[in-house]
């Protein structure tokens, strides 16, 4: 999840091979802007199963307005915090591990419908995993802050 402003949202995802490594905080909560971002990017990725998610805060709201209906899924802001991960035999860091800052600079590639290659550079704040609650189950999804 990057700082940038972007037009489209980006829905892809792929295996996380690798391993998340301490230190790792748990149940912290996510800043609301990226909360908000995390939320859109549900919607967006999940758009086939005809769900809607929101926040509590949103769906109280809702509720207030007599517009609640069963079709919504509720997005907790908590997460699971780390500082680094492992891929295969290689470490990266981020801000959080400060004995690991210095591996904390990433180059992403996005690659576009229309193939081309959107390359985005950063340094990671902390790397998170957070759980999804579907009627099919629970989806854990890993992801970084730049």
């Amino acid at each position: 999840m990057f700082c940038h402003e972007l037009e489209d949202t980006i829905t892809g995802s792929e295996s996380f091979p690798g391993e998340i490594l301490t230190p790792i905080n748990e149940q912290v909560d996510l800043p609301d802007d990226v909360f908000k971002c995390l939320i859109t990017y549900y919607n967006e990725a999940y758009d086939d199963i005809n769900v809607e998610f929101i926040s509590m805060t949103d769906f109280i709201e809702q509720d207030l307005q007599n517009e609640v209906s069963n079709q919504y899924t509720i997005v907790q802001p908590k997460i699971d915090q780390c500082g680094r991960i492992r891929v295969a035999a290689e470490i990266f860091g981020s801000v959080l591990a400060p004995r690991y800052k210095k591996n904390s600079h990433i180059l992403a590639k996005f690659i576009q419908s229309n193939n081309l290659i959107e390359l985005f550079s950063g340094q990671v704040q902390y790397y998170f995993e957070h759980k999804l609650w579907l009627l099919t189950g629970v989806k854990t999804h890993r992801a970084y802050l730049c």
